[in-house]
């Protein structure tokens, strides 16, 4: 049986995290990847099997050492996926990743076969408005980083299978 590699990408805000997490809790027999993130723990968030806090000496350590399946700096920060923790993932299951769009576009460049799912705003407006109440846990710096990228990283969505677009409110559509 082959197992598939699922994508996950989106903008910043645009609720990635809570989807794959909904998906998770559908099917439980799929798998996760680890995301490594030089970024800090937001306030009142703990590292759990999902996400990993090292520094950023740590995470230049690991590049040279090629551990990442992927990695990108992304709002001032680098984030990876650990190739290891995939690939052992990947031959006994199918497994889901939740990350950027640049490390998206690079595991698919490795996986040709790999399932990219873009989730995007129902518009930019409510896309400001989900980082804007956000904003209470970012810093204004981290905040203004985030908003400068969102028009990127909607314009990377054209490069992935699918297109979804993830509405406030509507979790269960998604």
């Amino acid at each position: 049986m082959t197992h598939h590699l699922f994508i996950i990408s989106g903008p910043s805000g645009v609720g990635k995290t809570v989807v794959a997490k909904a998906i998770l809790a559908r099917i439980p027999q799929l798998q996760v990847g680890v995301t490594y993130t030089t970024r800090r723990p937001r306030p009142g968030v703990i590292e759990d099997k999902i996400m990993r806090y090292i520094t950023p000496t740590h995470f230049q350590k690991l590049i040279r050492a090629r551990a990442f399946l992927e990695w990108a700096r992304v709002h001032d920060h680098y984030y990876g996926t650990a190739r290891d923790e995939v690939l052992s993932r990947l031959a006994h299951g199918n497994i889901l990743l939740n990350i950027d769009v640049q490390g998206g576009l690079q595991v698919k460049k490795k996986f040709p076969d790999a399932i990219l799912i873009f989730l995007q705003p129902r518009s930019l407006a409510e896309l400001k408005l989900r980082l804007a109440t956000r904003h209470a846990k970012l810093t204004p710096k981290e905040f203004a980083i985030r908003l400068r990228n969102v028009k990127r990283e909607i314009l990377m969505g054209k490069h992935y299978t699918y297109r979804i677009v993830n509405s406030d409110g509507h979790l269960e559509e998604t």
